[in-house]
């Protein structure tokens, strides 16, 4: 089982190691040199492989070429669009950047129900946002899916579907957030970072397998009427971290990890399901760290190797003394091997209300404020008793 040692340290790499990546900078990458209507930019293959392009075509002329599902187009040059790209071919194609740079200078539009682009192996960058309008929030089309790509987009992914699926060592920077009418992001072998106001989506939020790491600086919540119903909203598996800065709405359970790392700086709630589902495999143990407050339905669900089934925690459940300062610690160490653990911050007492005295002000009669507001209140009190006095003194009778 791992020490307590190394699972501080696993704890510390979701927060620390997120923002590294081993494909270079998009800054570092060469600009494309032609744009979408240049007729020398792109192959075309067809499901069997065979070249349906007697020379390079241009973007848009590879994708009206691709008429079936399997289809390849393959860039052999840089390309910059002038403005949006709209894909709207239908079918599910790989798109091989073989090691070049597609920059779409707008928005890139993902417009036909069964369209799913597959991006190969180089680099990508949207200037504008990502937006699918046709996809079945509860189909498995994605409104992007990388496989050993680099991509940054500048602006926000919107999708009628599923939002994006990064594989194969890819690296995603999504600068203004993620909404998602399916599942909002998910990455296997690789890394995603969403920017504010961070994700919504109405399947699963975050998807983190295969020792990916996926970041998000805001809230991840689940869409007011979502489509997908998810099982959690944070599902962190096989390896997989999670960091969110911010706070956790969820409409079942909350987070679920298996083997898996979850940071949470803010508020947890799940009204519908478990705040925490941690289990762990044959070799490691699941871990999560609460920094807000827990509103949930139920508390934690922990595996028990004795009894090859789950057992429910309590919030008041927890282990002394702690294992992280500051923290509340639950865990299923004597339960199962190896062991999870959830730490839940210790959160600050609500501050006394004051007391009500009318004579105060309002206020307690130990408040600091309480004698000055009294004190006031007599010589007002006494300045319009004389005043009262001294208009009957010179009142004329009659």
């Amino acid at each position: 089982m791992k020490t307590l040692e190394t699972r501080r340290l696993a704890a510390a790499l979701v927060a620390g190691v997120l923002a590294l990546s081993t494909i270079p900078a998009l800054s570092q990458i060469a600009q494309a040199a032609v744009d979408e209507n240049d007729p020398s930019a792109c192959n075309v293959y067809d499901d069997f492989n065979t070249l349906l392009t007697a020379a390079p075509v241009s973007l848009l002329d590879a994708l009206a070429l691709v008429t079936d599902d399997f289809y390849t187009i393959e860039l052999v040059d840089d390309i910059t669009t002038t403005g949006d790209l709209t894909i709207d071919t239908d079918f599910f194609f790989h798109f091989a950047l073989n090691s070049y740079t597609l920059t779409v200078g707008g928005d890139l539009l993902v417009d036909k129900a069964s369209t799913d682009p597959i991006f190969l192996n180089g680099q990508l960058i949207v200037e504008g946002d990502l937006i699918s309008s046709d996809h079945d929030p509860t189909s498995y089309e994605a409104a992007l899916s990388l496989d050993g790509v680099a991509a940054t987009i500048l602006g926000q992914v919107t999708a009628s579907g599923n939002g994006i699926r990064a594989y194969g060592g890819s690296a995603v920077t999504i600068e203004q957030g993620v909404s998602a009418a399916g599942g909002g992001v998910l990455a296997e072998n690789s890394s995603i970072t969403v920017g504010p106001p961070g994700v919504r989506a109405g399947g699963y939020a975050v998807f983190s397998k295969y020792d990916s790491v996926v970041s998000v600086d805001g809230d991840v919540m689940f869409s007011e009427d979502p489509a997908a119903d998810p099982f959690a909203t944070l599902l962190a598996l096989d390896g997989g971290a999670i960091a969110v800065t911010g706070n956790l709405t969820a409409k079942n359970d909350g987070i679920q990890v298996w083997d898996g790392r979850v940071y949470l700086g803010g508020d947890l709630t799940a009204p519908g399901g478990y705040a925490v589902n941690a289990s762990g495999d044959y070799e490691f143990g699941s871990e999560v760290t609460i920094d807000g407050k827990v509103q949930a339905s139920k508390f934690i669900l922990f595996w028990d190797d004795d009894a090859w089934d789950v057992v429910e925690f309590t919030e008041a459940d927890f282990s002394e003394p702690t294992t992280l300062t500051g923290y509340r610690t639950y865990t299923n160490e004597a339960l199962s091997e190896p062991a999870s653990f959830v730490w839940v911050k210790i959160q600050p007492p609500n501050p006394p209300q004051p007391e009500i005295d009318i004579s105060t002000g309002g206020l307690a009669a130990n408040s600091t404020l309480a004698w000055p507001l009294a004190l006031l209140l007599a010589i007002s009190s006494a300045a319009g008793t004389l005043l009262w006095r001294r208009q009957r003194q010179i009142t004329p009778t009659r």
